[in-house]
């Protein structure tokens, strides 16, 4: 009876194996959440914006006043207002800057509301934003940063560059553009998205400059 007793369990046991493994068979594998493989990134501080004037001695206080936190704070509008876009920032001597990430997206979006209380000039601004600064400074995390594009409208004092990087083997999309609200402020937005999001960054990029969101080509 012991041994009988001992073979029917077994026998029962085995079964109960097959069934189990019958089971998993028939069920689609369960894939992995999705999630980026690596967001963007985007250095801040003066080794990766400009900081001071290209010339000359600012000896004046560059600290951001409220009003300025709350500028830059306000400036993209709804354009981030996607429960999607997560959002931080940071005041430090000389800039407000402000940093949107979209996971779902692997999306990056970077303003930086810089302080010049000498003032500064096109031509400053265009020799920091130069296709080298560009590459070398800006887009100093990414790989092969190429310039696509660049247009300005000259009497908004508004420029855009249109470039394209890769990250972890991931080619992004970028576009930045760069504003003068005063002779003392000057302002910068940096947006990328993977190249599979071209579709998303035209809407934010609509959003953010309805005026300029590309370069006609």
């Amino acid at each position: 009876m012991r041994l009988n007793s001992w073979i029917y369990l077994l026998a029962w046991l085995g079964l109960v194996l097959l069934v189990s493994l019958a089971c998993s068979f028939g069920q689609p594998a369960i894939e992995p959440t999705s999630t980026p493989y690596s967001l963007p990134t985007l250095d801040s501080g003066p080794a990766s914006s400009p900081s001071k004037l290209p010339s000359g001695d600012c000896s004046q206080d560059s600290q951001p006043t409220d009003q300025d936190v709350q500028d830059a704070l306000d400036f993209t509008g709804a354009a981030f207002s996607s429960a999607d876009w997560s959002r931080s920032y940071t005041v430090t001597a000389d800039r407000v800057t402000v940093t949107w990430m979209n996971d779902a997206e692997s999306a990056l979006g970077y303003l930086e509301n810089l302080v010049y209380p000498c003032g500064y000039t096109q031509d400053d601004v265009d020799t920091f934003f130069s296709e080298q600064n560009l590459k070398d400074v800006i887009l100093q995390n990414y790989d092969r940063p190429e310039l696509k594009s660049s247009c300005s409208i000259n009497k908004q004092k508004l420029d855009l560059f249109e470039m394209t990087a890769w990250l972890h083997e991931q080619s992004y999309l970028v576009r930045i553009w760069v504003t003068q609200p005063s002779d003392t402020r000057l302002i910068y937005v940096f947006l990328t998205f993977p190249d599979s999001g071209a579709d998303s960054l035209q809407q934010v990029a609509q959003n953010l400059f309805p005026m300029l969101p590309m370069c006609l080509r």
